[in-house]
């Protein structure tokens, strides 16, 4: 075969490892362009990551040489995927694949000790100058790593930083420091024209909403700003703001966050929670939920030709528990997260800055099934459209 550690290879071939057949497999495979491996086969493998790095160091690159797109973890919803264990010694060769465009992973409790002596064994090789786009999806992964990675791709143009927490890790909210997240993604200062910063709770595989962020560490991350080119973003607003529902705490302006360069925004807020028919007609209602982000967003659109003049688009998406049965455009519903009087408010400010905008929203339809629903709240191409509550697929 060629390839070192022959003995471990026989073994392991001989004993019937899927890990290493599949990796012969690939080994032989003529002009791939595109490998997508599901999470088990991601699950603490040796030999495909050996292959990997054996091949770039030949000359042209091996069979891998037309590789464009690299996937690990191809179902992702399919397993626990807290319990995946995916070597970061078979992901960082794909980033001296001389081809590669895209790369998307999963990686969970990373081990980094074997990093210095992978890029040792490397040095030689230069980082793909095509790789624009970096996908790191649901990842048990800290700012350190995301800046490692992030420095690997020289020409990054596009990437999803998708953070992924058990519910148990809320405890433990010191070992995430978020205000660390925007040094770590300066390597793509000059290159980078799309963000998309994602964080979830799971519990027992499936996940867990209406917690905020600063349960799993310390926000908010900084300023955005220096990222001259960035066009695209979508970011839950606590990363940028901090909790909005924590009174008495001062917050920064967006104008004062965001690069000028912005087209598209989408702020993501998953605290929104769900509160009891009691207090659904308390006469002391809670604070609502939305308000906040809608005062920022407000602020910022306010004078937007000095801070923003290049934004066609805004999105706020809530991802928190769902509404029951209601439409937030429902005149007859009296509640402390959202008012149907909303809507209006975010048409009134969309329309005075003339950027188009819409809601997303989780409803419930009956018990234990929810749906997204979302409003398309203004339009410029359809200026004289009431808002209207539509299915996701019709959104802007």
């Amino acid at each position: 075969m060629g390839f070192p550690q022959k003995d471990r290879w026989y073994t392991a071939l001989s004993e019937g490892s899927v890990d290493a057949v599949i990796a012969l497999i690939l080994s032989q495979l003529e002009n791939l362009e595109t490998l997508k491996l599901a999470l088990c086969l991601v699950d603490d493998s040796l030999f495909v990551g050996m292959v990997l790095k054996h091949l770039i160091m030949v000359r042209g690159g091996g069979s891998f040489s037309s590789l464009r797109c690299v996937k690990f973890g191809d179902n992702v919803n399919g397993y626990d995927i807290l319990d995946i264990q995916a070597n970061i010694d078979q992901i960082l060769p794909c980033f001296f694949l001389p081809s590669l465009e895209e790369l998307i992973v999963t990686i969970h409790e990373p081990d980094l000790s074997s990093w210095r002596k992978l890029k040792e064994e490397l040095h030689q090789k230069q980082q793909s100058q095509s790789l624009t786009t970096l996908r790191l999806y649901r990842c048990d992964i800290d700012p350190k790593h995301v800046e490692k990675l992030v420095m690997l791709a020289p020409r990054l143009k596009v990437l999803h930083c998708g953070f992924l927490r058990h519910i148990s890790a809320s405890e433990y909210s010191e070992e995430t420091d978020f205000a660390h997240l925007c040094s770590a993604l300066l390597p793509a200062v000059d290159t980078l024209e799309e963000l998309t910063i994602d964080m979830r709770w799971t519990e027992k595989n499936c996940d867990v909403f209406s917690m905020p962020l600063s349960s799993a560490g310390r926000v908010p991350m900084g300023s955005l700003q220096q990222f001259h080119v960035l066009k695209r973003l979508d970011i839950p607003t606590e990363l940028l703001l901090g909790n909005l529902n924590r009174s008495g705490h001062s917050h920064k302006r967006l104008s004062d966050l965001l690069p000028p360069s912005l087209q598209s925004l989408c702020l993501v807020d998953n605290t929104v929670t769900w509160e009891s028919i009691s207090d659904r007609h308390s006469p002391n209602s809670t604070k609502n939920s939305m308000q906040a982000s809608i005062d920022a967003l407000a602020e910022y659109l306010r004078d937007r030709a000095q801070h923003a003049p290049f934004l066609r688009d805004v999105v706020l998406n809530y991802e928190g528990r769902p509404w029951e049965g209601h439409s937030l455009l429902d005149p007859t519903y009296i509640g402390n997260i959202a008012r149907p009087t909303q809507p209006q408010l975010l048409r009134r400010i969309a329309e005075a800055s003339g950027v188009a905008m819409c809601v997303f929203y989780t409803k419930r339809i009956k018990p234990g099934v929810s749906t997204r629903a979302s409003i398309i709240v203004y339009d410029p191409e359809n200026p004289d459209a009431e808002p209207i509550e539509c299915g996701p697929s019709s959104v802007l």
